[in-house]
């Protein structure tokens, strides 16, 4: 009886192994670390199919900044609209196979690595995602928690993505490889002393409307201390990025409108709140140290 009873225990243990899908730990990671662009982006499997309410979920998630010292996720809401994306500080973990009840069937899978936030609420999206490693997908795979269907009890229950190689937003002919680095370091400081600030330049989607005036037309309409100059075209100067609290579409009290730009090989940050266009918008050299810091750190790194 006793050898019967070993040999039933001995094959329920192994259809538990079969039936739950399995990967080597060091897959996820050794992918993570690997990385030489630093990032990896996820799509939904059948978006409109599965998802109860699609606009409650990102069309596309991000993990940035993994070759860094901080790692950042951006929830991408919509592709045409991309100020309306979300970035959080996130910290990444290796897991030794913890079980991930997935939807839509509720299959389980293990995972291997896990993220969590860091310094916001743990209560979006559970408070961590978890990654996995499928043989069937290629890439690697984030399982995000289904946070909208809380209030019915299926806060335990996750939703599965998919590694793309179709990284949204950022073809190399419009944007630098490492302007999302310079976002975050952005959106770091905006998260401390509070606001927030919209990347005009290099395109993003969000279009300029300081005292009315967009972006092209700011660039021909603006002076740097009473100098008529054109970042884009005048000779000695390298236009790198543009923020302001100022874009068309969203409401805003004040004109705040950061230009970050290189002139004969130094990094340097000008600053206009000019509400009125009786004379060309003018900047001066800003005088906010955090914000000039963040951009000479960005911008002599990559020399």
């Amino acid at each position: 009886m006793k050898r019967i009873m070993v040999g039933i225990c001995f094959l329920l243990l192994t259809m538990i192994m079969i039936e739950v899908p399995k990967v080597e730990a060091n897959e996820v990671m050794d992918a993570i670390a690997s990385d030489e662009d630093g990032q990896i982006e996820f799509e939904f499997f059948n978006l409109d199919e599965n998802l109860t309410d699609v606009n409650s979920y990102p069309v596309r998630v991000r993990l940035e900044g993994l070759n860094t010292d901080q790692a950042y996720i951006r929830m991408i809401w919509d592709l045409e609209v991309r100020e309306l994306d979300e970035v959080f500080p996130i910290s990444i973990h290796e897991d030794m196979n913890a079980p991930v009840p997935v939807l839509p069937n509720g299959d389980t899978y293990m995972a291997t690595g896990r993220i969590e936030f860091e310094g916001v609420s743990q209560e979006m999206f559970g408070g961590h995602l978890y990654l996995t490693n499928l043989p069937s997908q290629s890439g690697i795979q984030l399982m995000m928690a289904d946070y909208v269907n809380n209030e019915q009890g299926q806060k335990k229950f996750h939703w599965m993505l998919t590694e793309t190689d179709d990284i949204a937003g950022s073809p190399v002919e419009e944007v630098a490889r490492d302007i999302y680095d310079l976002d975050e370091r952005v959106l770091a400081w905006t998260q401390e002393v509070g606001g927030k600030f919209y990347r005009i330049y290099p395109p993003n989607k969000a279009e300029l409307d300081h005292s009315g005036l967009t972006f092209d037309e700011l660039m021909n309409y603006m002076t740097l201390d009473g100098l008529a100059v054109n970042p884009l075209e005048t000779p000695g100067y390298t236009l790198h990025a543009v923020y302001s609290t100022a874009i068309q579409g969203v409401d805003h009290e004040e004109y705040i409108t950061y230009l970050m730009l290189e002139f004969q090989g130094q990094a340097q940050v000008w600053v206009s709140t000019q509400s009125s266009t009786d004379s060309p918008v003018n900047f001066h050299l800003t005088e906010n140290a955090q914000m000039r810091q963040l951009f000479e750190d960005w911008f002599y790194s990559a020399n």
